[in-house]
């Protein structure tokens, strides 16, 4: 990774904005990266980036808190070694089915309030060709790529999950051991500020999903989920229609995922570099205990009957 000298690229509004909801001030913000990195430096067993840029992500999560953003740091490692069947060969190019079929992308245009638009379009998921866990994999590398604008890291995203030609074969993957998953690794070990979930043309079972994911999301992201069926007048309360494609209520083309994808894979070899960071001495959690972990929430939602 570059050793280059950090520099600002905050637009003088968003450090404002940085100032005022994150506690980032310009003048301490070198000793409280020097703090984190101290803390980095002193803890047996962490291999980990030491640079500003990469720092400052947890510091902003976690507005500059030096302990919390620490703790933030070591889940980030923690969640790796716990989920290996995330992260391991976690690079572009190993998910090159999901992105070519355009299941996860991140739309060129912002929300009204400056956010960057995670799309999420299930119905593109072959589920039987591919695991769940690979639209979780594709997801997770996106949430990567992105979190290495200083602008996101400020602002924040919001996801966009766009559910058409979803069908209950899609649906019966999704079990409460895949939903603590999803929500402990975005939640406890991402460095990000998730600002919103909007689903648009979500099926009826959608809500049965939902209240099995629900019991492990906290409380301030339950909510900023917002269910809008085919509403398109309600997403653009939120996204410009102006910038949005034509399917979500804007005056753009329909979406092409071919610019992002190209981006992703452009990316390849930095993936590859992260994965050589670790936590060396941590010692995950075995699968076969994480019923206790989930108050002995177990099973398959498979056999359900929806209508």
């Amino acid at each position: 990774m570059s050793t280059a000298p950090y520099q600002c690229t905050l637009t003088p509004e968003l450090q404002d904005k940085a100032k005022n909801e994150l506690n980032e001030d310009p003048e301490w913000r070198a000793k409280d990266v020097a703090a984190l990195r101290d803390m980095v430096n002193k803890y047996t067993g962490l291999k980990c980036r030491t640079d500003d840029a990469f720092l400052l992500r947890f510091l902003r999560a976690r507005k500059f808190d030096h302990q919390r953003a620490f703790d933030l740091l070591l889940n980030y490692f923690k969640k790796r070694k716990e989920n290996p069947d995330i992260f391991e060969n976690f690079t572009p190019l190993n998910l090159k089915h999901m992105f070519e079929a355009g299941v996860s992308n991140v739309l060129d245009c912002k929300d009204k309030l400056g956010r960057r638009i995670v799309l999420l379009r299930m119905g593109r998921w072959d589920p039987d060709r591919y695991p769940v866990t690979d639209v979780m994999r594709t997801q997770l590398l996106n949430l990567e790529k992105i979190i290495q604008d200083e602008e996101t890291q400020v602002s924040g995203l919001v996801v966009l999950v766009d559910a058409k030609g979803m069908t209950w074969n899609h649906g019966k993957h999704f079990n409460p051991f895949f939903a603590k998953k999803l929500m402990s690794i975005i939640q406890e070990g991402m460095p990000i500020r998730l600002k919103g979930i909007h689903y648009f043309n979500e099926p009826s079972f959608m809500g049965t999903i939902f209240e099995m994911i629900k019991p492990f999301m906290k409380e301030k992201i339950k909510k900023r989920v917002n269910f809008h069926g085919d509403r398109k007048e309600e997403l653009l309360d939120v996204f410009p229609k102006e910038l949005m494609p034509e399917e979500y209520g804007g005056d753009q083309p329909p979406f092409n995922h071919k610019a992002w994808t190209e981006k992703m894979y452009a990316s390849e070899e930095q993936f590859k570099e992260m994965a050589k960071y670790e936590l060396e001495s941590y010692v995950p959690i075995k699968e076969e205990n994480q019923a206790d972990a989930i108050g002995g929430v177990t099973g398959t939602f498979k056999k359900l009957n929806v209508d």
